[in-house]
This record gives C-alpha cells, sequence and structure tokens, in this order.
C-alpha cells in the first residue's frame, strides 16, 4: 500500500476507524500539527481504500455499482497486456475508453519489468529491448493508467488472465487498486454466446471481419477486444438470443465479473 503499512488497513477493519492524532504517531511517526494532518489527509486521499471522517480515518465505503446501467450508455475501460513468457511480467499495457459504443481515447505505453524482456517476447511482438529499457518501470506508470480505469467497467479477452498480471504488479509495487465497478470477460461471453470451446480473439476477429493494425501488442488488442464486446451484443441482437442490453445480462453468460479489485 502507498506510503501506508497494512498494519493501518488491518486496524481500520478491526476498529472500523482510527484518529488522525494516534495514526499520526504509530503510522507515521510525527505529532498532529497543521502541517502533518494536511500530509496525512493527502496520503489518505490518494488510497483507494481509505477515507477521513472529521477526526478519524476510515475504509471507504462504496456505493454498489448499479449494474442495470444500459451498455448503450455504462463506461468501459478496454485492456491488453503483453508479458514476458518466462515469469510473466508485464512489459506492455493498452487501454481503449468508451461511452457505450462510441471510443473516447487510447492510452498505451511500455513498461520495464526490470528482470529484463525474454526473446520469446520480443519475437511474438516486435518489441525492441532497448525500448524496454528505457519504458517507465509499472509503478511509475500507474498514475496514468489509474484515472483511466477508476469508475469503468474494466473489459478484456480473458479477463481472469489481464486482471492476474496488474494484480501482481500491483503487489510488487505495494500498491492497491479498489475498483469501483464491474468486469466483463469478452472470451467468456463468447463461449457461452456463440456455444464454442475455442474462441481465440484471432479467431473471433476473423469471424466477425473485425481488424487493428499491430496484432499482439496491447493497444491493438485491447482495440479489437472493443470490437469485439460490441459485436457480440449486436449478434444477440441479431439473433435474438437473449437480452443485452444492460449489464446485468451478462451474468448470464457467467461473463460479469464482481467489482474489479486487483
Amino acid at each position: 500500500m502507498r506510503n501506508i503499512s497494512d498494519e493501518l488497513l488491518k486496524e481500520l477493519e478491526a476498529k472500523g476507524r482510527l484518529s488522525v492524532s494516534e495514526a499520526a504517531g504509530r503510522y507515521f511517526f510525527t505529532k498532529l500539527t497543521g502541517t502533518s494532518r494536511k500530509m496525512i489527509e493527502g496520503i489518505v486521499a490518494s488510497e483507494p481504500l481509505l477515507g477521513l471522517d472529521g477526526d478519524y480515518i476510515v475504509i471507504r465505503k462504496r456505493e454498489p455499482y448499479d449494474l442495470e446501467t444500459e451498455i448503450s450508455t455504462a463506461k468501459f475501460a478496454f485492456i491488453d497486456t503483453e508479458t514476458n513468457f518466462n515469469n510473466m511480467r508485464a512489459v506492455e499495457i493498452g487501454i481503449v475508453l468508451s461511452e457505450g459504443p462510441q471510443e473516447t481515447g487510447r492510452f498505451s505505453t511500455l513498461l520495464n519489468p526490470v528482470v529484463g524482456v525474454d526473446r520469446e517476447t520480443l519475437e511474438l511482438t516486435g518489441i525492441r529491448e532497448e525500448d524496454i529499457r528505457r519504458a517507465p518501470k509499472f509503478e511509475e506508470a500507474w498514475e496514468n493508467i489509474e484515472p483511466l480505469l477508476r469508475g469503468r467497467v474494466i473489459a478484456a479477452h480473458n479477463l481472469s488472465f489481464d486482471r492476474r498480471v496488474i494484480a501482481e504488479e500491483l503487489g510488487i509495487a505495494g500498491i492497491r487498486f479498489g475498483g469501483d465497478a464491474p468486469g466483463i470477460c469478452t472470451l467468456q461471453f463468447a463461449r457461452a454466446l456463440l456455444k464454442r470451446g475455442q474462441c481465440s480473439l484471432d479467431e473471433l476477429s476473423e469471424r466477425f471481419d473485425l481488424k487493428e493494425d499491430g496484432r499482439h501488442r496491447a493497444l491493438p488488442d485491447a482495440g479489437l477486444c472493443f470490437k469485439l464486446f460490441f459485436r457480440l451484443v449486436k449478434y444477440a441482437e441479431e439473433n435474438k438470443v437473449v437480452e443485452t442490453s444492460r449489464l446485468s445480462h451478462l451474468a448470464q453468460f457467467k461473463a460479469l465479473f464482481p467489482r474489479l479489485m486487483f
């Protein structure tokens, strides 16, 4: 956890709250003054799991995400990660943002896993080793990534994989991300909707004629995931398979994850 020990979180989980003056001495090793209070307030405000209630630090309460939100108006972040083959450390992340089917932005960055990048990854992706060496570490890039994910439905093709990769990187960096929206897996969605076990992104892109330049890089793959998701929704509508107008409808495909917390 950034700048705050896990012991503080454990104490809050047990007690519910802790006075700022107590926390100042016990966890921040300072007396409570006007300056130290502002410092503590800034740190707490930056922590997704913590909040302030007057003179007390508390665990933030989050309102449940409205799963009856229309898919046509929901805010999404479609993500993809590229990783080392030998240790699954992230070397690139791509994010496509949308409001319903309308794309609203894109972000990507290479990531320096510190341990180096293996030959198989370089050959598959075309990423250059020298570019990886110049790339930011995950914890350095996170300050630009986190605001893009906050408050959005996070979707990926094989979401459990990308969630695990990001969770491990956050764990290594000592950062917590308390997601406030559900997740969607387009792999699960496609398998249940098309009644097929093999539903790779390549196969589905060919079937539905979805195109992005630069396959096997994080941003193009996130772009394909974005296009695939709304094509699957359209497919369900065209074939009158089931209702898919709201996020809650995706639960029947086992494609809807609860609030995503890495």
